[in-house]
């Protein structure tokens, strides 16, 4: 019960049931929200983690999209292929091993 509280920052703004995704998908994740003292906390914590790739997965819901998404995401990619460095709609982005 104490999982879904804490997931509580993500569902609440979602459109409907059918579209959220399972709280097994969740799990694991870091649920990272805007703050008055800190509104682009978010966007802070997944380029940190598009940066350096310290995690083995990506996951991300975001309602607005931001410029500060392509800096990371421009850097991974001038370092050259990797294999499992890009994801389709719906999939994390996982780390090369």
């Amino acid at each position: 019960m104490a999982r879904i509280e804490d997931l509580q920052p993500v569902y609440r703004y979602l459109p409907d049931s059918k579209r959220a995704p399972g709280p097994g998908l969740l799990a694991d994740a870091d649920v990272v929200v805007a703050t008055d003292d800190h509104p682009q906390a978010p966007i802070d914590h997944y380029v940190r983690a598009v940066r350096s790739l310290e995690t083995d997965a990506i996951r991300m819901l975001a309602p607005v999209l931001s410029r500060l998404f392509h800096d990371p995401h421009a850097e991974q990619f001038r370092k050259g292929p990797r294999p499992n460095s890009c994801s389709r709609p719906g999939r994390s982005l996982r780390r090369a091993t």
